[in-house]
């Protein structure tokens, strides 16, 4: 859901609980600490499926990510089994970006005006 993670225009409609629940998740972790719970929220890039694989997002998206490809269903995987591991003991209410570091260069509205088609 990439509307979870950053504002795009139009996306409120689509998504409207989207940063709720991330404040919701926010709140979670400081709430259950006591109990040792962990609460972290893992937000995906681009991940390859035949389902997407050769859309027009889906090439926008590969294309400007940093590592210039979308991930394997095994590597967001493998983030996950971490955060559900002891490894990841003394982690609570941390966002943890799957992306290829897409987030980090900012690309979102880019993708967004060439789905639409705004480019």
């Amino acid at each position: 859901m990439i509307a979870g993670h950053k504002a795009l225009p139009r996306s409120r409609k689509c998504y409207p609980q989207a940063s709720d629940r991330w404040i919701e998740a926010k709140t979670a972790a400081m709430e259950f600490a006591d109990w040792r719970v962990r609460v972290n929220m893992l937000h995906p890039g681009l991940v390859h499926t035949p389902l997407i694989a050769g859309t027009t997002a889906y090439e926008a998206m590969a294309s400007m990510t940093p590592m210039g490809r979308a991930a394997e269903a095994s590597e967001f995987a493998r983030v996950a089994l971490f955060l559900a591991s002891d490894d990841s003991s003394f982690m609570t209410g941390v966002d943890v970006p799957v992306d290829g570091g897409f987030e980090s260069v900012s690309a979102y509205r880019r993708v967004w005006q060439i789905v639409q088609g705004e480019a």
